[in-house]
């Protein structure tokens, strides 16, 4: 059961409008900028990882590399944020289905698989490039 979360704003600027999915870090949820009206994925960390000081000075530290990054097949990674009860990750948000919602519905033409094979490994050839190792 994800958090009940929907509807609050955090930061007096970040506003989380709908839950999403649970993934490895925590759950995700599409929350808007108050400030610039743009859309964000906003990832609720638990509190196994936000009440454990040493795992957050990792994230803080992992946060300022991932920063850096930039790519046109990678989302631009905001940042770590905490409040005093809890902690959460932000990212741009892009609209559309996952490639795992993609190939879920079965095998795609020859063309299309190519287009997404060259956008995955131009965004993990850029991650090399810059010495990030992704493992999510």
């Amino acid at each position: 059961m994800p958090s009940a979360i929907t509807g609050r704003t955090f930061l007096n600027q970040y506003r989380v409008e709908e839950f999403i999915a649970l993934t490895p870090l925590g759950e995700l949820f599409r929350a808007v900028d108050e400030r610039s009206h743009r859309p964000l994925a906003f990832t609720l960390l638990p509190k196994s990882i936000s009440d454990n000081a040493e795992t957050i000075k990792e994230l803080e530290a992992e946060s300022k590399k991932l920063q850096s990054l930039s790519h046109p097949n990678l989302t631009k990674y905001l940042g770590l944020f905490q409040t005093p009860t809890l902690a959460f990750l932000l990212e741009e948000w892009v609209d559309g289905p996952s490639l795992q919602t993609v190939l879920g519905h079965g095998p795609v033409a020859v063309n299309e698989g190519l287009v997404y094979i060259k956008a995955v490994c131009g965004a993990l050839d850029a991650l090399h490039k810059q010495n990030y190792l992704h493992l999510n």
